[in-house]
């Protein structure tokens, strides 16, 4: 038979139970707008039993606290992980053309179509009177207009780049960051849970930072049993390659000073030595700081997006460098077509251009004019006169050369052709005419950029979805909570009762037995 003070054991056994589960419930509603927390829970169990001699079986002796659990799916933390990182990507993508839109300005009076158009208006001025001094300033500064709209423009994606470059070195220190703090975590974990406790508020912490980082970059998480499963640790590697293992860390290092992409794979437009896009533009490589290899092309997430929009000039990226390449391109086509009309006439004086240009660079070079280099030809400016418009006779009447450079506005066999390979594989980005092959080019912005909108927002959409279902999961409810504690609270309540019962009949062992009568 057992003791009559057991019934206190199993009673306080019970209290203590009680009154732990609801300083955990008090825990959880506490923490109920608290990002990142993942509620907590009792873990409890019966204790071992007493045998009851003659057979009579076996004698419960109360509750056992085990441990404090955390109530989490591991499966949609990975699920949530995956899809952050594709949002942080189309989210980048998304931004880079909403920016790249701005610049090119579509459908507006300040865009490059009305600038182009204003160009070919002030040569259709000059064919009814080319004699007309003012005539010729009102085309020249036209001219000039068109000129700086290029300039401006390439100065904006240039910008554009560069500004993306600092995005991918403060995601470069963010990584780092993380992964700094992610190890010492795992060093706090393993030291509080030497004992075989769970140090749930600082998984919170380390998962947290763990979900943040899934957005900036494409990685892969083992979870990792130590201290003979008493405890887990997270390793964290990129593309093969920890970054964190255990309490170690493998950081990114930035590279530097290093020539843009278009002029170091040997893919470019033309020779770099005849090129001048974006020479001037320094960059920050990806590496690791052990020395192994990385490819930033496949680094995913935030980064990834912000590496397609400062190093993307092929079709199949289209960053800001791509659209550079297509208005340089257009640019020297256009100037250079220009240049081959004006070459053939004559001033008003009578002269033969004899080679002389209507676009130069800003140093009077005509090998490749660039957006950013594109200027009226300074000669032309100090001496209006000089501009060819006639053809044969220099007559002031003479406008056929001037007919020519309108007739350029309509003429069908204008093209922008873009090298992608050392082979001289081409791409054809445009034909027909100038106007043509700007919308063209917008009309496939615009596509582009309604893409990304749209694959943004649906992955914004996807990725709420399952971290509203995560939250079902591992979130706190209050009306959940305030259910338990109303249940935890008459435990604890029914454990002091029983208790006081207890203690009641301990008093009449101790104070009554044997003193009937006295």
């Amino acid at each position: 038979m057992r003791s009559t003070f057991a019934g206190l054991s199993i009673a306080s056994s019970g209290l203590f139970a009680a009154q732990r589960a609801l300083d955990i419930t008090g825990h959880n509603i506490s923490n109920t707008n608290t990002r990142g927390y993942t509620r907590q829970r009792l873990n409890q169990s019966a204790q071992d039993p007493m045998n009851i001699q003659g057979g009579q079986g076996q004698l419960g002796l109360g509750v056992k606290m085990q441990f404090i659990s955390q109530v989490r799916d591991e499966m949609l933390d990975i699920k949530y992980r995956q899809e952050v990182n594709t949002l942080g990507e189309w989210e980048e993508k998304y931004n880079s053309l909403t920016q790249v839109e701005s610049i090119f300005n579509e459908p507006s009076e300040t865009g490059i179509r009305k600038v182009v158009d204003g160009f070919f208006e002030g040569i259709n001025s000059l064919t009814k009177d080319p004699s007309n001094p003012t005539n010729r300033s009102v085309f020249l500064q036209k001219a000039i207009g068109l000129a700086q709209n290029f300039n401006d423009m390439y100065s904006r994606f240039e910008k554009m780049v560069v500004d993306s470059n600092e995005e991918v070195e403060a995601s470069v220190r963010a990584i780092n960051s993380m992964a700094t703090q992610i190890a010492k975590l795992n060093r706090q974990i393993l030291e509080s849970e030497l004992d075989g406790s769970r140090a749930n508020d600082l998984r919170d912490a380390r998962n947290l930072l763990v979900d943040d980082l899934s957005k900036l970059v494409d990685l892969e998480v083992k979870n990792v049993p130590i201290n003979n499963g008493k405890s887990s640790t997270l390793t964290i590697l990129i593309q093969g390659t920890p970054l964190v293992n255990h309490v170690d860390t493998n950081v990114l290092e930035l590279e530097t000073g290093m020539d843009h992409p278009m002029f170091t794979d040997g893919q470019d437009i033309q020779p770099v030595s005849s090129r001048k896009d974006l020479e001037n533009i320094k960059v920050s490589n990806i590496k690791w700081a052990s020395g192994s290899t990385l490819v930033q092309e496949k680094l995913g997430g935030a980064i990834g997006g912000q590496l397609q929009q400062r190093d993307g000039y092929k079709d199949e990226t289209k960053g800001a460098p791509y659209y550079v390449r297509f208005l340089s391109e257009f640019a020297n086509t256009f100037a250079q077509a220009l240049n081959d009309i004006h070459d053939d006439g004559y001033s008003l004086n009578g002269a033969a251009a004899s080679g002389l240009p209507l676009f130069t660079t800003k140093n009077g070079s005509t090998n490749f004019i660039s957006a950013s280099e594109l200027k009226v030809n300074q000669a032309l400016l100090d001496d209006p006169t000089k501009l060819s418009l006639g053809l044969g006779d220099g007559a002031p009447d003479n406008n056929k050369n001037a007919i020519a450079m309108l007739n350029l506005r309509s003429k069908k066999d204008f093209e922008i052709r873009l090298t992608y390979d050392t082979s001289g594989a081409q791409i054809v980005l445009g034909e027909g005419t100038p106007e043509d092959v700007l919308k063209t080019m917008i009309a496939s912005l615009g596509v582009d950029a309604q893409e990304a909108k749209r694959m943004f927002n649906n992955q914004q959409y996807l990725t709420e979805e399952v971290d509203s279902f995560r939250l079902s999961v591992s979130g706190v409810s209050q009306d959940e909570e305030m259910s338990n504690m109303i249940k935890f609270q008459h435990a604890y309540n029914a454990a002091a009762r029983m208790i006081t019962t207890v203690d009641e009949m301990i008093d009449v062992i101790i104070n009554r037995m044997g003193r009937v009568g006295l």
